[in-house]
């Protein structure tokens, strides 16, 4: 069975006081971050992601190689899991949460409780916000693909990627 791997952040495990522990000091952010802040923007494109698309998904299009996902979630300085665009059932899914729990807590502190029609506001301003905000999500940077060997290889000699 094949898994994807990274192609610049490798935790291998390492042991401490007779504990394995997943590494992650070896990985300098900062490193990495004050490298791609050199290159000039001719390196990069602009690309929009779908509802619920994936960084691996996007990183095989490109680049032909599913590995490179997590060199544009640090270009995009992106969480994988939380930053990416959403398809509307699961806002609605956050929003109803949000609302729920608000309510929820309102009831424990014994303060006013509200009607149904409250909630089903409460429940829109949310599913409101988390649109915009995922909205924000779809615009990435990439690395254009002709540009990719050539960002690698000069982030190597930076000491970046491991």
């Amino acid at each position: 069975m094949a898994y994807l791997k990274n192609s610049i952040v490798d935790f291998t495990n390492r042991t401490l006081n007779g504990y394995s522990v997943e590494d992650y000091f070896t990985f300098d952010l900062k490193k990495i971050l004050d490298y791609i802040d050199t290159c000039t923007d001719d390196f990069f494109e602009y690309y929009q992601l779908d509802n619920d698309d994936k960084l691996e998904r996007l990183s095989l299009e490109l680049y032909g190689d599913a590995d490179y996902w997590d060199i544009l979630l640090v270009i995009n300085g992106r969480d994988a899991l939380f930053d990416m665009p959403y398809n509307f059932d699961t806002i609605d899914d956050f929003a109803d949460s949000y609302a729920t729990a608000y309510r929820e807590l309102v009831g424990i502190h014994g303060l006013t409780v509200y009607g149904d029609d409250h909630s089903e506001h409460l429940k829109e301003q949310y599913v409101e916000k988390f649109r915009k905000e995922h909205d924000a999500f779809r615009v990435i940077r990439v690395v254009k693909a002709s540009r990719m060997q050539e960002f690698i290889q000069k982030a190597y000699e930076h000491g970046c990627f491991v």
